[in-house]
């Protein structure tokens, strides 16, 4: 058996269940939560970066405002507040600026999101090895977060538009009550995954062929 991050075979005393996506991002006691092999240093290694998406999803105004994601915002708080947490406070809170909306004005902040999207790029590839599709994730993949497209550009208006016509009239694969659902269509050169956190939150990811 192979760890789905570094490809290399895992010995016994090195295996680990990866949960995809994370168990954190689940009320307690969840069941039927997808896991797939890694390797122990693998699996901790990728547990910071669970912590920091979960944190800056947990932030966004589409989860804060909703009560029945409330245990986010509780969880996140009491992580905040590790002293180790300390610069990400700071990196925050530097960032906030005041945006205008059709809603009004609002407070927004600023966040890598490059990391976030490589995070879900690899979330949608570790779904792939979960329903057989792939092997590993050593494929090439590259995704977009859909709530950040610029909706007055037609495309990318157009774009928003057609994926989320999809997913609601396309059944998808759903993990806990609301907290997450997935769609995966093959296509010529690979797969394209979508991604739905906490009903609002999407993610499209294109994954690759690659020579393994």
């Amino acid at each position: 058996m192979k760890c789905v991050y570094c490809c290399n075979e895992i010995k016994e005393e090195e295996f680990a269940r990866e949960h995809v996506p994370p168990k954190s991002f689940f009320k307690k006691g969840t069941s039927s939560l997808i896991t797939i092999p890694a390797c122990r240093a693998c699996n901790n290694k990728k547990s910071s970066d669970d912590e920091f998406v979960l944190n800056i999803l947990s932030m966004s105004d589409l989860i804060s405002i909703n009560p029945q994601y409330q245990f986010h915002i509780d969880k996140m708080l009491r992580a905040v507040k590790r002293p180790q947490k300390v610069g990400f406070i700071k990196e925050v809170l530097s960032s906030t600026h005041t945006v205008i909306t059709p809603e009004g004005s609002k407070n927004a902040f600023t966040f890598d999101e490059s990391k976030v999207s490589g995070w879900a790029g690899i979330n949608a590839q570790g779904l792939l090895v979960y329903k057989d599709y792939i092997e590993h994730c050593n494929y090439n993949h590259s995704t977009i977060i859909l709530n950040l497209l610029k909706v007055e550009l037609p495309e990318e208006k157009q774009l928003l538009e057609l994926i989320l016509s999809f997913a609601k009239s396309t059944p998808s694969k759903r993990v806990g009550s609301s907290e997450f659902e997935y769609w995966i269509q093959t296509q010529d050169k690979g797969y394209v995954v979508i991604q739905c956190f906490y009903q609002e939150l999407y993610f499209l990811t294109m994954v690759e062929h690659c020579k393994i």
